[in-house]
């Protein structure tokens, strides 16, 4: 399977430039995707088909294979057989990148710019968990999760060894699709003081920012897909970003900049508020019983970095400074909404754990 890139950019007046771009990009399944054992485990889940007296119809059952001779007389359980581990046989996923934007410099101490780009990952590399795939056979007969019910000669998926056990099948496969787009902006402007003092120096003020138009995921077959923007949780905090992404977030910074060789930075990161997936209004989300005050929203969050910078001598410069100045805190997110994402109970790809942050630096030229 081929990556490739093409870029354009055209500049038809001096002030204005059009650029654009189109990718793919391809990920090969790892060793460890492929090639780990497989192997029988129970998982607590109740088999709608089991019992004197199942709970789902004769034809829902049939898709999962109940012959009529089996229905009503399969013994009863609390667990089913999953199967998991990895697949040899699967193939790459692949990512379409759509990039097109412009770029203004109507100053020679003036730029602005803004880029609309789009992100689609195909042939996600994942599993169907055994209570999500054996009710969606049941409900809507799909194929592909109906594949994955495979039950013994008694009808059961849970008793029986090796071979012959009945399972639901758990194991890697391409499942489906996820993606991303949006908006980002980008600007400049330098200042320059000497009107006010020779020596006074420059100040530059330098924004980026980003608005997120949509985040859909769709990687398990049988569901329809939902758009995860500004949202977190077990579905949206798992996959594509893997992070939260709020509709809009940015970063303001100016900076200071003497003749002596000293230079003083200022940056203001604001990143929008964000809500529990649970709180949702798609239906394949909302779940007013996972939904629990302490952290069913996140407020917009902002953040004041300080640095200086100093030329100490013609080969030695120092910089100092201190991210997070106000030391503030991460926001606690529960196990419910935040099950798979690194570190328990914060999302710390987004906010800063730390709290205030003090570093140091010396470069030396020779």
């Amino acid at each position: 399977m081929n990556a490739y890139g093409v870029g354009l950019e055209w500049a038809p007046i001096q002030p204005i430039r059009l650029r654009g771009s189109v990718s793919r990009a391809v990920r090969a399944p790892t060793a460890f995707e492929l090639f780990t054992p497989q192997v029988l485990f129970q998982t607590p889940f109740t088999d709608p088909c089991a019992g004197p007296t199942p709970s789902a119809s004769p034809a829902q059952c049939a898709h999962s294979g109940v012959t009529a001779q089996q229905y009503g007389h399969i013994a009863s359980q609390t667990a089913v057989n999953a199967l998991v581990g990895g697949n040899p046989l699967l193939k790459p996923e692949t990512a379409d990148t759509v990039t097109a934007g412009f770029v203004l410099t109507p100053l020679r101490n003036v730029l602005f710019s803004a880029d609309y780009w789009r992100i689609k990952a195909n042939k996600f590399i994942s599993n169907v968990p055994a209570q999500l795939a054996l009710p969606s056979c049941l409900n809507t007969g799909n194929a592909f999760n109906c594949a994955l019910i495979q039950r013994d000669a008694n009808g059961s998926l849970s008793t029986g060894l090796g071979a012959s056990a009945g399972r639901i099948v758990s194991t890697r496969y391409n499942t489906g699709s996820y993606g991303n787009s949006g908006i980002d902006f980008e600007g400049r402007y330098n200042l320059s003081l000497r009107s006010i003092a020779p020596k006074a120096g420059s100040l530059e003020f330098s924004f980026s920012g980003s608005i997120a138009l949509d985040n859909p995921i769709n990687v398990t077959p049988g569901t329809s897909p939902v758009d995860c923007t500004d949202l977190y949780g077990p579905t949206c905090s798992t996959v594509g970003p893997t992070t939260p992404v709020p509709r809009w977030r940015h970063r303001l910074r100016m900076t200071w900049e003497s003749p002596a060789g000293v230079e003083v930075s200022l940056n203001w990161r604001h990143i929008g508020r964000l809500n529990s997936e649970f709180t949702s209004s798609n239906p394949n989300l909302f779940n007013p019983n996972n939904t629990f005050p302490v952290d069913s929203h996140i407020a917009a969050y902002d953040y004041l970095d300080l640095e200086t910078g100093i030329e100490a001598t013609e080969h030695l410069h120092i910089h100092l400074g201190v991210n997070n100045l106000t030391d503030k805190r991460p926001p606690v997110i529960g196990l419910v909404n935040n099950p798979l994402i690194v570190n328990a109970n914060m999302a710390s790809g987004v906010y800063d754990v730390l709290g205030r942050y003090l570093f140091a630096g010396l470069t030396a030229r020779f």
